[in-house]
């Protein structure tokens, strides 16, 4: 048996890609040949499709994790530059307040321990969104966290204004 693709030209100069098998066989004493052909230039588009689908799909996702890496790249130098300003912030009012707590009296010392707690604040929060950039790219260990604490330093994160309070039940 012998099985094969092969093109066919038809008169009109249409190629058809056709899948070719030859079966000997003996009849009445004599041996013969019976070929049978099937058209198959539909399963061949399918294919060259599927392979220039692949195609494009092999550089997307080139193209896509190129793009993440230069995001991973700014997130981090976006980052540095973000906390660095913070440390400042933060060691200056340090200063301000060993310096001068006499003369800034109880409100203003707890104004500037209020300063350096947002400062901390966002600095912790850029360490978050560094650390959630790299979700899924590296294996993280699970941690259980209490809501309940997690909840209050939300609060006390939110700008409330004067006139509105938060409240929740610790369950």
């Amino acid at each position: 048996m012998d099985k094969s693709e092969k093109v066919i030209i038809k008169d009109n100069g249409e190629s058809i890609d056709i899948y070719k098998t030859v079966v000997p066989i003996i009849w009445d004493e004599k041996e013969y040949l019976i070929e049978s052909f099937v058209d198959i230039s539909e399963r061949k588009k399918a294919q060259e499709e599927l392979e220039k689908l692949n195609h494009e799909l092999d550089l997307a996702v080139r193209d896509l994790s190129h793009s993440n890496q230069e995001l991973q790249e700014f997130a981090y130098i976006v980052a540095h530059d973000l906390k660095a300003p913070l440390r400042g912030i933060v060691t200056l009012a340090n200063w301000i307040t060993a310096d001068y707590s006499e003369k800034l009296g109880p409100e203003g010392k707890e104004q500037l321990d209020m300063l350096i707690s947002k400062a901390k604040q966002t600095s912790n929060m850029i360490n978050d969104i560094l650390e959630y950039s790299k979700a899924g790219r590296k294996q993280q260990d699970m941690k259980e966290v209490d809501l309940n604490i997690l909840l209050k330093e939300m609060i006390e994160g939110l700008d409330k204004g004067e006139n509105n309070e938060v409240n929740f039940d610790d369950n």
